[in-house]
């Protein structure tokens, strides 16, 4: 797993510039270079919530293990 890759930066309400950042899981041992991709974005629209909770990082690597 690849933590808090910046991947764009953006005003917020306070016109405050703000990173916006992903985590990446990859298959382990997996050296494809093409495969499906699944995209998991938490909720809360940018303003409640963190990603990345304990129940969703535990969904997420169990699903890169099979």
């Amino acid at each position: 797993m690849k933590e808090n890759i910046l991947y764009a930066s953006k005003k917020n309400e306070t016109d405050a510039i703000e990173p916006l950042k992903l985590d990446l899981y990859e298959p382990s041992g997996d050296n494809n270079k093409k495969r499906p991709v699944f995209i998991f974005i938490h909720g809360g629209g940018y303003t409640v919530g963190v990603g990345g909770n304990m129940t969703q990082r535990t969904f997420l690597r169990d699903w890169r293990s099979e």
